[in-house]
């Protein structure tokens, strides 16, 4: 400091500082975010299909095979709480404990498959 080789800005009271490189891993941060993306898409696509084979949520109309859409996740997180509200009423309806247990799987199911959309 005393040869002005240091501002005094970079310098913190708690013993931080700031290093030459800060920003050396970007390219590495960036390419993961690149490849955590693309496997996002990838399952989010098996998810829906998924979901649809199930018969969980309705098909919806796909203009393109690339990759949802955020409207469409949209509407797919739409369709899933619907069917969680059903299966809450069944649940609410249902007097046969077998029954009730059965479908709470069920809707537990739904609710991670949610969670994750």
């Amino acid at each position: 400091m005393k040869q002005n080789l240091i501002d005094d800005k970079a310098i913190f009271i708690d013993g931080t500082k700031v290093e030459a490189n800060a920003n050396r891993y970007t390219f590495v941060l960036k390419k993961n975010i690149h490849n955590h993306e693309s496997k996002m898409n990838k399952d989010s696509k098996a998810l829906y299909r998924e979901l649809i084979k199930n018969k969980i949520i309705p098909e919806i109309k796909e203009d393109h095979d690339n990759e949802l859409t955020k409207e469409e996740i949209n509407l797919i997180g739409s369709h899933l709480d619907k069917e969680i509200e059903d299966l809450n009423q069944q649940i609410n309806n249902e007097a046969c404990t077998r029954i009730r247990k059965a479908i709470r799987l069920k809707r537990t199911k739904i609710k991670k498959i949610r969670k994750t959309n």
